[in-house]
């Protein structure tokens, strides 16, 4: 329910960093957001751009993510932070 597009009180959430948008100005159905820990939750483009999080996770044809990667021969190109 915090997470709930239409009833949550965090609308004014920043989650897209690349378009400096809140949650109230996005569409969750054409831009999901992944919750973090600590509650901090952003779109998908956001996390991928600042954090590569396509390099980590296997994502099928409808753009879910289904599971982790085999990364034990490599990392990703950045270590996950927090980005508040």
């Amino acid at each position: 329910e915090d997470y709930c597009h239409t009833c949550t009180s965090r609308d004014d959430a920043r989650v897209d960093l690349l378009e400096i948008k809140t949650y109230r100005e996005i569409n969750p159905d054409k831009a999901p957001i992944i919750v973090l820990r600590y509650s901090h939750f952003f779109i998908i483009e956001t996390l991928d751009n600042l954090i590569g999080i396509r390099e980590v996770y296997l994502v099928d044809r409808n753009s879910k993510f289904t599971r982790l990667k085999d990364v034990s021969t490599k990392l990703s190109r950045l270590i996950p932070r927090c980005l508040d």
